[in-house]
């Protein structure tokens, strides 16, 4: 994987937070699938804004390729 700038650092690190295997809505995909997904999203949208609409859009994309939501028990 090429470097990443800070910006989309820090939004795959954001995503994961919310997505990923130690998330808060974890996905049962890797968490790498996530990170790619993000950074290229990232990356190629223009209105891109770092915000919970960015990681929504993300969340769309990852159900899009067919990750399922782990449901967590309370």
């Amino acid at each position: 994987m090429e470097p990443m700038n800070t910006e989309v650092k820090q939004f795959t690190d954001y995503v994961l937070s919310f997505y990923g295997k130690d998330g808060l809505y974890p996905f049962k995909c890797e968490d790498d699938m996530i990170v790619s997904i993000a950074k290229f999203y990232a990356t190629t949208e223009y209105d891109f804004e770092n915000d919970s609409t960015d990681r929504e859009r993300v969340k769309q994309m990852l159900i899009a390729i067919g990750a399922k939501q782990i449901k967590k028990s309370i």
